[in-house]
């Protein structure tokens, strides 16, 4: 069997047998990969603590053809995101990448540009004091990257420019974008239901907008719109995926306490 080598970050690592552990890997060069860790529940020393999340590994693994597992190899950590684990929200918020990029990223496929997005929201992770307006940012840049940009730029019936409707707005997660309130009131009950329709701001849009298509933003905001774009951004995102992240919920839970 070929050994093939890449950069990594784990996302999960969980025991399989008495012996192995099951490793769920985020790669540079390969996509989603899960692999048998063996001896990694046994002994310590096979693989010492290189296995936890949110860790950057340089990994080299086997693979058959046909078989949906892999074989760790060697690990060696290249870097363990200390500044991420000194914090239980830091953590969170990196779990949360972490889940997202694994529910988008397919199976042994080259996924250098979700890797390298991902390995940039982790650092900028480390560094920044504002970690729900950075979740917002890598939901609103995330968006393009997985095909599901929303028309932020005018009404998606009448055509006609944010700029030019009116301060309140309806959001339609079905069809992706901004209705203006006399074209969404146009339709009794769209073929998506009347429940995917989120209202929102004008100011609101229009900053989402910036943040997805790389515009300077400013991070002195209003509280209301962190959170109207907290309210917006995971439910569209999760409205594509399917379902909404564990990660999230728990995220939720320490803001709640």
């Amino acid at each position: 069997m070929e050994l093939l080598k890449t950069s990594a970050f784990v996302f999960q690592a969980v025991p399989f047998s008495e012996n192995d552990k099951r490793v769920i890997l985020l790669t540079h060069d390969f996509g989603r990969v899960t692999a048998i860790a063996p001896y990694a529940q046994k002994s310590k020393r096979r693989f010492g603590g290189a296995l936890e999340p949110l860790t950057l590994l340089s990994v080299l693994y086997s693979q058959k053809q046909h078989s949906s597992l892999a074989r760790l190899s060697e690990v060696s950590v290249v870097n363990i995101f200390s500044g991420l684990k000194k914090s239980i929200h830091k953590m969170a918020y990196g779990c949360y990448f972490l889940e997202v990029i694994s529910e988008v990223m397919r199976e042994n496929e080259s996924a250098q540009n979700l890797f390298d997005f991902l390995h940039s929201f982790l650092k900028s992770l480390e560094k920044t004091k504002q970690e729900d307006l950075l979740a917002r940012l890598f939901e609103a840049r995330l968006l393009p990257h997985i095909g599901y940009e929303p028309m932020l730029t005018g009404c998606l019936k009448c055509k006609k420019k944010v700029e030019l409707l009116p301060e309140k707005l309806l959001f339609s997660y079905g069809e992706g974008g901004v209705k203006c309130n006399e074209c969404a009131a146009s339709v009794i009950l769209s073929q998506y239901g009347e429940e995917s329709l989120k209202k929102v701001s004008k100011e609101t849009i229009l900053y989402v907008n910036r943040m997805m298509t790389k515009q300077k933003i400013d991070v002195t905001m209003a509280t209301h719109l962190r959170h109207e774009m907290k309210a917006l951004l995971p439910s569209f995102l999760f409205h594509h995926l399917g379902r909404e992240m564990n990660s999230y919920r728990f995220i939720e839970t320490l803001i709640a306490e």
